[in-house]
């Protein structure tokens, strides 16, 4: 998920799960009105993926929770993120800023990143799927996620389209034959 130059989108109650890279806030405007909120992060290094964009150098670690590309300079970068879920291999939240000025990015931690007003109700943790290793990212009773308002859709038939990030995943070591695509995830009854 990549936000660009844009404003007044909301992206609320996905599952994203093993992506090539963080959902990423890019090229933000002064009076940003995005809001994103309900959601479910998982990142593992195992599949990330470098953002070829010629004007950012980005190395992901495959842990950090977002990243944000030049945020705007005099306003609030986001007008709302809270209320999610999410989980890394590292242990902790963890987020890189690539400001405007310089060529370096820094990392966020969450006590950072809340101080500025966003994650405020988010909890960092196993949001407790069903069943991961049969692609099935419904949540437990139990899980975290819930207590901060993601929305089970029980009953409906859904698409795990976010699971692979839209890409084939190329682990090393794997042949072709072993490739995970798109079309190979099934419907999962919720």
């Amino acid at each position: 998920m990549k936000l660009r130059e844009g404003s007044y989108r909301t992206i609320y109650n996905n599952i994203w799960v093993n992506c090539a890279s963080s959902p990423c806030f890019h090229m933000g405007n002064e009076d940003n009105h995005d809001r994103y909120f309900n959601n479910i992060t998982v990142m593992n290094p195992l599949f990330k993926k470098v953002n070829h964009d010629r004007l950012f150098k980005l190395r992901p670690t495959g842990n950090e929770i977002y990243t944000l590309i030049c945020p705007p300079v005099r306003s609030a970068w986001l007008e709302e993120v809270d209320r999610n879920c999410f989980s890394n291999t590292l242990g902790h939240f963890s987020l890189h800023v690539c400001e405007r000025e310089g060529e370096g990015r820094r990392e966020m931690l969450l006590e950072e990143w809340q101080g500025m007003g966003f994650d405020q109700n988010s909890l960092y943790g196993d949001p407790l799927f069903v069943d991961p290793a049969s692609n099935n990212y419904q949540v437990r009773p139990e899980s975290p996620a819930l207590k901060v308002g993601f929305i089970h859709r029980s009953g409906a038939k859904l698409f795990m389209l976010l699971v692979l990030s839209f890409y084939v995943l190329y682990r090393p070591g794997l042949k072709d034959q072993n490739r995970t695509t798109i079309q190979q995830l099934e419907l999962v009854q919720l």
